[in-house]
């Protein structure tokens, strides 16, 4: 009787799970999409190394904050380089949202290298 329980619980959630899937969400989770943003950056990026991050999503506390995540998702996309959260490596990485962002971070020695588009720059640092 014990077997004949353990069996038929495992069913359920084997059942439930599987019709619980949705085919149309794959490849549309946050993982995913932010993962596609940074494909054509890394083709342009060396193998190894470290580079630079700097984006206009406040991250000020690590708990709480979504600029934290898309950090760490930048990290998880670009490795194995190191991606620092700095703009004092002679490669960074932009993250943006927003236009005005942008302008701020070429007054910081920065020159755009390239757009990728979908607010994702290539910066480089004056004199590096």
């Amino acid at each position: 009787m014990v077997v004949f329980s353990a069996l038929l619980s495992n069913f359920k959630l084997v059942f439930e799970t599987a019709t619980a899937f949705d085919a149309e969400r794959l490849g549309k989770d946050r993982i995913t999409l932010h993962a596609s943003r940074l494909e054509r950056v890394k083709k342009a990026l060396p193998r190894h190394g470290t580079v630079g991050y700097i984006s206009d999503l406040k991250a000020d506390d690590i708990r709480f904050d979504p600029g934290f995540g898309e950090y760490y998702l930048t990290q998880y996309a670009l490795a194995p380089l190191v991606v620092a959260y700095s703009s004092d490596q002679p490669l960074v990485v932009g993250n943006f949202r927003g236009a005005a962002s942008v302008a701020s971070a070429t007054l910081r020695n920065m020159v755009v290298t390239k757009d990728f588009g979908n607010g994702i720059l290539l910066f480089h640092r004056e004199g590096k």
